[in-house]
Parts: structure tokens; sequence; C-alpha cells
């Protein structure tokens, strides 16, 4: 069958994923080996396919090559803001800006900032009206402000950035049909029926249930890993800690081939605890729902490489102003990969610093970020009842002190309780020096408590936040 058939099986694609959960997991294992024995080449359809290898053709593009390849999808975007999406149609005909003026990135500074609060007013007004409405995939998120939006993607979207994840993965090995142990908030039919565990054949995925990880529980992942052998392990950093603390408890008669971490900060004692639990590789990538960045570690390096060409990323100062050197600042990405709701200069919500002294030796000319520390929504109220950033808090010492996870939790201005799962070697010793340590760091204007704990809180959806805010309820 030739490449332009091939929309058929994206068609057959589109059809199973919306009903994919309707199906009786035994009817999809009973499927799984039909569906494996489709081609490669032929099984996630067209547009994975394209995107794919364009990614392998691109990976190790000069400087210059991506420089104008981002100019060119750039001035795309724009056009198709102007002519298909009102919300940009306006801005830039209030801002004089006109399509044919666009030459590069250059012109990125002409767009003012999109923040959540203009895309829950603006609706309807971001979306492509050149688009049928059904042939929209919405997602409503209410992300760590508790402000809820929707989010609007095209139905090849979601093909697109299985592609762009998995060329990430590949750098450790992952292979199109490798299988995995998912440990994040993911609904799966056996949990109705109250069995913690699935495995789901056609996605080669043995998923848990990481709102209970009791050691009964634990134990029953174990032997379900033992029997089923994922490769890979995919997931929370935190409820993989929770699962490594029982396994160093209890020897696992498997070996994963690595451990992809997502969604939450990975500190280095974090890190360390997993490698050496399970002997394992840790690798971690960034990206969004939102679909307007994404980036991964790369063999060689531990800090985030950013994919040029699924979008453009900006560190911005309190004031809006563009960060070139090594200062922290917050992440504001340009999308160049959802034309339904495309997003320009979104401000995300983390932190991050540019590395800029590094050219990475694994040869790709890709734009570096040094780390994302966390999100500008993680503050406390000092006794003044000011604002004091967490991030900006040297919380990443915190593992030089016997502690193996830890949270802040705010439940009255100008105090703060430190959450912590020690380790046993903690000492009262151990327990002072934070606690100085946190004081002087935020000029003794905060009282700090630590708290030990056998577990740490989490929202509904598995992850866990670095501050719990109880103070003010809007922020």
């Amino acid at each position: 069958m030739s490449l332009k058939d091939l929309n058929v099986y994206e068609k057959i694609i589109h059809f199973l994923k919306e009903g994919y959960h309707k199906i009786p997991v035994w009817i999809l294992n009973l499927l799984a080996p039909l569906f494996w024995a489709i081609p490669a080449d032929k099984r996630f359809g067209k547009t994975f396919i394209d995107t794919w290898n364009m990614l392998e053709k691109e990976e190790y593009h000069t400087k210059k090559e991506f420089d104008n390849l981002v100019d060119v999808k750039f001035v795309q975007l724009v056009r198709n803001c102007y002519e298909n999406i009102p919300y940009y149609r306006r801005i830039m005909q209030e801002l004089n800006i006109k399509p044919d003026d666009i030459q590069g990135i250059c012109d990125l500074i002409k767009f003012p900032l999109l923040d959540k609060d203009i895309m829950q007013r603006e609706g309807m007004n971001l979306v492509n009206r050149n688009i049928n409405p059904k042939d929209l995939i919405v997602k409503h998120t209410s992300g760590s402000t508790g402000k809820p939006k929707a989010l609007y993607f095209d139905k090849s979207t979601a093909l697109r950035e299985w592609a762009n994840v998995l060329h990430l993965w590949k750098r450790v090995g992952y292979e199109w049909g490798s299988s995995r142990l998912v440990l994040r908030d993911i609904h799966f039919q056996a949990i109705d029926r109250g069995v913690p565990y699935q495995w789901d054949a056609m996605r080669r995925e043995l998923c848990v249930d990481i709102h209970n990880m009791s050691d009964k529980n634990c134990e029953i992942y174990c032997r379900q890993i033992e029997k089923y052998k994922p490769e890979y392990i995919y997931g929370y950093p935190s409820a993989l800690f929770q699962l490594c603390e029982y396994v160093g408890r209890r020897k696992l008669n498997h070996q994963f081939k690595a451990a992809l971490l997502v969604s939450e900060t990975v500190s280095d004692v974090i890190r360390n605890y997993i490698e050496k639990t399970l002997n394992v590789c840790v690798y971690t990538f960034y990206g969004h729902t939102e679909r307007a960045v994404i980036a991964g570690e790369c063999e060689k390096y531990t800090h985030y490489h950013i994919e040029p060409t699924y979008g453009y990323v900006e560190i911005i100062d309190e004031n809006g102003n563009v960060i070139e050197d090594n200062r922290e600042g917050e992440i504001v990405a340009t999308g160049f990969t959802n034309m339904a709701m495309p997003l320009i200069r979104y401000r995300t919500g983390d932190l991050g610093q540019w590395d800029i002294n590094t050219e990475c030796s694994c040869g790709r000319y890709h734009k570096i970020l040094k780390c994302v520390s966390g999100r500008t929504v993680d503050f406390f109220f000092d006794y003044e009842g000011k604002k004091v950033n967490a991030t900006a808090i040297r919380y990443k010492l915190v593992s030089l002190y016997h502690v193996l996870e830890f949270q802040f939790v705010q439940k009255e201005t100008g105090k703060v309780e430190l959450h912590i799962i020690p380790d046993i070697n903690f000492s009262i010793d151990d327990e002072n020096k934070l606690v100085n340590l946190l004081k002087e760091d935020t000029v003794n204007k905060i009282d700090f408590k630590v708290i030990k704990c056998k577990e740490l809180q989490r929202e509904s959806n598995g992850k866990k936040r670095l501050v719990i805010q109880n103070v003010n309820k809007e922020v």
C-alpha cells in the first residue's frame, strides 16, 4: 500500500482512539496480535510517519538550518492565525501587524503575551474557524492555578505528539512496540471492578493505581511486573519513588531498561534513589497539554534539549522582558504543532533557566534549558502578607539533609510546614539545619516547621505539587 493510502489507517486509528476505553479490555487483548502484525510503517498512519521521518531527517541539522526552519514555521503560523483565528486577527489589526511584514522568529516580540486568563476569556475566538467543529478534540483542564480552560486540537495533533515523544524516548532505546509500566493518573477498566492493575496488550501497557500505593498493592504490582515484564517505566517520579521504597525491601525479579519520568521536577536525590534501587537509567522530558513546547534529555546530558520545530521557547522576567542570559524566569512558548488552537507567546507558568555555556557533545544544535524548577504559582505569604516565590528558595539543597521527598504546606500567613519523607539517617541536626536555611532564605519573615510523613499530598490526578497553598484560594 502506498503512502497516499495510509490515511485509511489513520481514520481507523482515530475511530479506535475515540472509543478505545469503551472496548472491553479482553477484546483488545484478543485483537492485539493482529494489530501488532500490521507493518510498523503503516500501524500509526501517515501523520505519524511523516512527523517521524521529518524528526529523523532534522535531528542533526546545523544551527543555521534550524533557524531557517523556525523562521518558515513562524511565518506560516502567523498567516494561519491571521486568516483563521479571530483573536489573533483582531490583535494583529489593533497592533498594525501585517502578515506580509513578518519575516521570521525575530518578529515574535511584536506579539503580546498570552496568559490563561486571556484564554479563558476568549474561548472559541482562539480556535481555528476553518476546521469543522466535529473534527475538533477538546480537553478540559484546570491546571495548577485551578482556573478551568478548554483546549482544542485537530485530530492529527495526537499523532504528531506521539511521534515527537517516541523520538525523544529513542535516545534511551525505546522502540515503537516497546512495553511499559504506567505510573500516572490513567483510568482503566479493571479499577472499576476493584482490581488495582490492568494489562493492555494493544498498547503494551501495565497500568497500576497510583492513588493506592500500599504495601499490599505494591506487592501485587511487583508480581504483575514479573509476569508481564514491561521494558520501560513511564509516569510520575513521586509514584515511582513510592514503588521503589517497597522494592527496596523486596527484591524485584525483573530488569527495566529505563525510567521515563514526566510532569514533576526530578531532584538529584530522587533520580539517584531510583537509579540505585532499580538499576536503571532515568530519563526525563518536559512538555504541556497545550502542545506548545517539548524538550528532553539526551544520551550525554541531563538538561532539556528543546525540539526547535515543535515550538519556540522564550524566558521572560517578572516585567515581561526577554531574558537572554542564565537568569531564572518564566517559560513562554509558541507552538508549531496544533493548528486548531495555535498559541503565540503562551505563558506556561513554569520557571526555567537557559544553559548558555554548553555545546552538548550529543551533536544536536538545540537550545538547552538548564532546569525547569517549578511553577510561578508556587509561593508563600510572609508575615507582612507579601509573596515569596518558593522556587527562589534553595529547596534543592534539601537533598543534602537526608530527605527523600518534600512538600511545603501553608495554612496561615507567615507560617509554613515543610512535610518531608526522611531517609533512615535523618536527624535532629538535619532538621535544625533545614529550618535555619529556609528562614535565612526568607529573611526571617516566615517560620518553618518540619513534619515527618509517610506520604505527601497529591492532586486528584496523582501529581505532587511543590506548595499546597491554603491561605489564598484565588492563587
